[in-house]
């Protein structure tokens, strides 16, 4: 018999037909499916419906030459694409989340009209008889119509695609996998602590530390020789991922934890970790854009001085008159601050217990802008 296996994403939009390594990625349309598969699966998509059961468009699905594939080397893939088209290192709001890259696994005959479809899960395999009629929702994390641009001539394409031709499982893309699972909207995948230890699980594959004692150092160590940063940045970047994880190893080994362990001065944990992973990987095609990885670095790491400085300078009182009347090596301090809270709002900081100093501190910032 003529069995092959495809993967179908119901909720991605690419926008276009591409490849990747030696997999296609193709819209569901009756050629295509006669192109790469054979025969015409159009009807049997039908399956997946929107919130009122309609049909979805715009589905895509992905093959290959091989009629089996493993299932990691699919997982790998449709991770791997997820990154590609992921970073948000100068975006405020993330705009894709891994809940959008649901797949399923399903195998078929090419050529025996009369055949059903199996489809490839973790424990069983469900077997759906031709012509049955079912219908398979999204969940409320899921967004309908989601469109992404994936541009197979820009180099980091290009880079990843090489990199999962050589070798799918190697570490790189093995880290990948696990900053995707950080990447759920649906906390009931994923919780905080669960996301602390798929992180830290990413540092140590990317660096490719096995067994060895105080390996939250190690990595620490590691990371902070990955960029260019002044010691003061440097030595926070390391404090702050020698306690992410130890996080990580009292929630593991069942220790003592609570809620105010997820935050690191006045972020999150899991929002420090997100950008770093992906300086981390990125950082070569990143200094293209106008903000550098350091200079975002600092940002981050020095959020907490900046914003009590920030807040000491713009609270004081006669604050509005002062900064109106100052001299320009003054207002020239001010600028500079004001450029690093720029910075600092734009890493999605958390900000707790601040809010009303914040509020005055932004008055005074707009009556500076109106009058200059």
């Amino acid at each position: 018999m003529n069995k092959k296996q495809y993967l179908i994403l119901p909720y991605v939009n690419f926008k276009g037909d591409f490849s990747f390594a030696n997999f296609q990625i193709w819209e569901n349309t009756t050629e295509n499916w006669i192109k790469y598969f054979g025969k015409d699966n159009t009807n049997f998509l039908e399956r997946y419906v929107d919130t009122n059961g309609i049909s979805l468009k715009n589905i895509y699905v992905i093959t290959t030459a091989s009629s089996h594939i493993p299932y990691l080397q699919w997982e790998r893939l449709v991770h791997a694409l997820f990154f590609i088209m992921f970073p948000n290192y100068n975006s405020i709001f993330q705009k894709v989340f891994a809940d959008n890259f649901y797949f399923e696994i399903w195998e078929g005959n090419t050529s025996k009209e009369g055949d059903g479809y199996t489809k490839i899960d973790k424990f069983v395999r469900t077997i759906v008889a031709l012509g049955v009629k079912e219908k398979v929702y999204p969940d409320q994390y899921i967004e309908l119509g989601l469109e992404v641009d994936i541009q197979s001539d820009l180099k980091n394409f290009q880079y990843f695609e090489s990199k999962f031709l050589k070798n799918y499982n190697s570490n790189l893309l093995r880290s990948i996998s696990y900053f995707f699972k950080t990447q759920y909207r649906n906390i009931a995948h994923f919780p905080e602590f669960e996301d602390i230890v798929n992180y830290c699980s990413a540092f140590q594959t990317f660096f490719r530390i096995e067994k060895q004692h105080d390996i939250g150092k190690k990595i620490a160590g590691l990371l902070a020789n990955q960029f260019e940063l002044n010691e003061s940045v440097k030595y926070k970047l390391k404090e702050w991922m020698e306690r992410f994880y130890e996080i990580r190893s009292l929630y593991t080994h069942g220790g003592a934890i609570d809620r105010s362990m997820l935050i690191y001065q006045n972020q999150r944990h899991i929002d420090i970790a997100g950008q770093v992973f992906q300086f981390l990987v990125w950082k070569k095609f990143v200094q293209d854009h106008f903000r550098t990885i350091e200079t975002i670095l600092t940002g981050i790491f020095e959020s907490q001085p900046t914003f009590d400085e920030m807040i000491k300078l713009f609270t004081q009182k006669g604050a509005k008159e002062h900064f109106y009347s100052c001299d320009q090596a003054e207002f020239g301090k001010i600028s500079e601050l004001l450029d690093m809270l720029v910075i600092f709002t734009n890493t999605r900081i958390v900000v707790y217990k601040n809010k009303n100093k914040l509020k005055q501190a932004l008055k005074s910032i707009i009556y500076i802008i109106e009058h200059l």
